[in-house]
């Protein structure tokens, strides 16, 4: 694999390079159950890393015809060709991906007669026109999916797990383009299989798109990967290099804008007394953090400067009896050995749920508060002052100590757990999500900011699931070049 390039390589590239072939390549949309690169249409509906073989989809239909009022055609190897009933030409509409179908809820659907046999999850892309809405059907006229003022309900299904737009919810909106997954325990035999139509009586209106059924109840993870190739709920890059706003540079499965705004408050102590611009002066905070590791960052002066995010529930994984996964990540520069906050939803003074840290002895931490107990996972070996790092921990949600894992730069490292009394689980805080430091004021709508961190912060995320170890080195090398289609 000789190679001759116009161009000087950069660290990043050079890593991609040698990643190549065992980890991801250029275009690739996956790895296979070895972790090697791969094209397979298998296997682009699990994410990269997965280490297992990746089941696809026993029904697909991805309404990419664009024309024609009689069929629509299964990409699966099931070939289960769905019938247009009622469809006009006219119908036929820019997608969420491709084509899509605009049901007008009065007769139109597509029929499939008999389905799989064996369906423990149904995806697709909807844009209901009002909160009561009728999606999919599998099973006599007995087991479906709709909405029910709002409510996303699977009737006849046991045991359901909802996620919209990659998040366990079941809150339906009307006028906009979501993703809908619904997994069941048992397996349904789809054998009256309709799109748009419900219990042969009940009509979507609206626009339905990419309609796919699994023989497997889909992960987090797949999820994940399946709405928006595994992007976060949250990203921070402190590219704005001006005024208090940190976008969310988090994709919206609406198209419009995510929201999740950080607002950065820089105090008047410490080196930065303002917050200036990156083409400003010294003491400005943009001025200091203007050469990041992706393009700009925020430099929070280890005095009294924090960025906040207002307080809700994509950002809590606990509810007191059981915990969700989810990773941190983010580039930090930090400049002192005293130690702080990355990212923390936690106030001194109210309440914690987790925390990550630098802590004292230049360690990376991964703190959880389990109401009764609580975990502390530290990495072993100390991390380098005045340079750029990746800094990374996933936590799988099993309420054990080694369900947490740290990664620096890349790479797993070894680290030491300590469990103090008995950890049940995280609870729901009503305290925001804080960047750089941690609030210490009741209520928590009042700053006070404690455990700063004297660093550079970059590119920092939050994500409500697991990332694989190839996943993590992918986070690690995006830079100049990006993986994935």
């Amino acid at each position: 694999d000789v190679r001759i390039f116009r161009s000087a390589l950069t660290a990043d590239q050079i890593k991609i390079l040698y990643n190549q072939g065992s980890a991801a390549v250029w275009g690739a949309t996956s790895t296979d159950s070895s972790d090697n690169a791969t094209w397979s249409s298998t296997n682009e509906y699990c994410p990269p890393g997965q280490g297992s073989t990746c089941t696809a989809p026993v029904g697909e239909w991805k309404l990419d015809e664009n024309t024609g009022t009689a069929s629509t055609y299964d990409t699966s190897d099931n070939e289960k060709t769905g019938t247009l009933t009622n469809i006009e030409s006219g119908d036929w509409i820019p997608g969420k991906k491709g084509s899509s179908l605009n049901l007008d809820g009065s007769n139109e659907y597509i029929d499939i007669g008999t389905g799989p046999t064996s369906v423990k999850s149904v995806e697709f892309w909807v844009y209901p026109k009002t909160t009561t809405e009728y999606f999919v059907n599998l099973t006599s006229t007995t087991d479906y999916i709709w909405s029910n003022a709002g409510v996303l309900t699977a009737t006849g299904l046991t045991g359901p797990i909802f996620y919209i737009n990659g998040v366990k919810s079941t809150a339906i909106t009307a006028n906009q383009w979501q993703h809908v997954v619904v997994t069941t325990d048992t397996a349904e035999n789809a054998s009256n299989l309709d799109i748009g139509r419900t219990a042969d009586a009940n009509y979507l209106e609206g626009y339905i798109d990419l309609v796919r059924l699994y023989s497997n109840a889909l992960t987090q993870p797949q999820v994940s990967w399946l709405h928006n190739r595994g992007a976060p709920l949250a990203w921070y890059k402190f590219d704005e290099c001006t005024g208090t706003a940190a976008n969310n540079s988090a994709p919206a499965a609406s198209g419009g804008d995510t929201g999740y705004d950080a607002t950065i408050s820089i105090g008047a102590g410490g080196d930065n007394s303002s917050i200036g611009t990156c083409g400003g002066a010294s003491g400005q905070a943009w001025f200091s953090g203007a050469s990041g590791k992706r393009n700009a960052s925020m430099d929070f002066d280890g005095s009294d400067d924090i960025a906040y995010i207002t307080d809700d529930d994509i950002f809590s994984f606990g509810d007191g009896s059981t915990d969700k996964p989810f990773t941190l990540s983010s580039w930090i520069k930090f400049s002192d050995d005293d130690g702080g906050e990355i990212i923390s939803k936690s106030n001194a003074a109210i309440a914690t749920e987790y925390r990550f840290y630098i802590d004292d002895s230049d360690k990376l931490v991964l703190y959880l508060n389990g109401g009764t107990g609580d975990f502390t996972k530290t990495s072993s070996s100390a991390l380098s002052e005045n340079v750029w790092h990746n800094v990374l921990a996933t936590y799988d949600g099993s309420s054990t100590i080694n369900g947490i894992t740290l990664y620096v730069d890349g790479a797993k490292v070894a680290s030491t757990g300590v469990i103090g009394s008995s950890y049940t689980a995280m609870s729901n805080a009503a305290v925001r999500l804080y960047i750089g430091a941690r609030n210490s004021n009741n209520p928590d709508s009042t700053l006070s900011t404690a455990n700063q961190l004297n660093s550079q912060i970059d590119d920092a995320k939050v994500f409500n699931y697991v990332l694989t170890p190839q996943q993590v080195r992918d986070v690690y090398n995006s830079g100049t070049i990006r993986f994935g289609p």
